[in-house]
């Protein structure tokens, strides 16, 4: 007989789409449960207000009671617990910004640094367009970084390209 039928499902054919739902909820509250009781008890050992044997009672009292236990916890020390997250997360960027300081030197883009570093002869005056107010006068430099062969990008063109990097400033940042 060809088709398909319900007897081919197998073990799927078993349980009722009502049954199915209730097995997806009970997973879904064990994962919400593994998670909170995961979470109280990292704060648990974090939380640098209680001692040794405050430590030891509240964990002894989730392993023994957990859900009794998760529970109080939460309501005796739930605010608590927040303002150690929001420290720890304050902490962590400070921390992170700190590094991205060291790391980056000192704050400028590298083009800000060359810029620095030019010598006043390497600067041109020129015009952007007139302005409403009469010329737009900048202070350019070019500098050459490499030549490039055409073909090695564009097999169709020919000839020597070159990348460079055009700065301008004001003339209030320099000249």
């Amino acid at each position: 007989m060809s088709g398909f039928g319900l007897s081919d499902l197998g073990a799927l054919g078993l349980i009722s789409f009502g049954e199915f739902l209730w097995s997806l909820l009970i997973i879904f509250f064990m994962i919400i449960f593994f998670i909170i009781l995961f979470t109280v008890i990292v704060d648990i050992f974090r939380s640098d207000d209680l001692g040794g044997w405050g430590k030891a009672g509240w964990a002894f009292f989730i392993i023994v009671l957990p859900f009794l236990g998760l529970f109080i916890y939460l309501i005796v020390r739930g605010k608590s617990m927040g303002e150690r997250q929001v420290a720890q997360q304050v902490e962590q960027q400070k921390q992170f910004d700190q590094y991205v300081r060291e790391v980056g030197g000192s704050g400028q883009d590298p083009a800000e640094q060359i810029a620095k570093a030019l010598v006043p002869e390497a600067w041109t005056r020129l015009s952007a367009g007139d302005g409403t107010k009469g010329a737009r006068l900048y202070e350019w430099a070019y500098l050459e970084l490499a030549d490039l062969e055409a073909e090695e990008y564009n097999e169709e063109l020919t000839g020597l390209w070159t990348r460079g990097l055009l700065i301008r400033r004001s003339l209030s940042d320099g000249g």
